[in-house]
């Protein structure tokens, strides 16, 4: 199973993602997939495959971790592209 930890955004940033989502999928090639709306995110670390024993500890340890975290803002400044802007998989 792929794995990886994440930061969950407020709606309002996930609206606006979207606008601007909307706006890129003319520029875009058929080869970039879109997310829905509310399975928006940032990816803090991506894991991998993971055996799916260790899912449930995982998901525990990354709960413990964010109720820890005290909450925090950031600003959003630009937009990148994996593997390449003309490739683009992920933005």
């Amino acid at each position: 199973m792929r794995l990886f930890f994440c930061v969950e955004l407020e709606k309002p940033v996930r609206d606006a993602l979207t606008g601007i989502a909307a706006r890129l999928k003319g520029r875009l090639g058929a080869g970039v997939k879109w997310v829905a709306r509310d399975n928006l995110h940032i990816t803090v670390r991506f894991l991998g495959e993971v055996e799916d024993s260790l899912a449930e500890g995982l998901a525990e340890l990354g709960g413990e971790v964010a109720r820890a975290t005290a909450p925090f803002s950031f600003p959003l400044t630009g937009l990148g592209a994996f593997p390449t802007p003309r490739r683009a998989r992920v933005i």
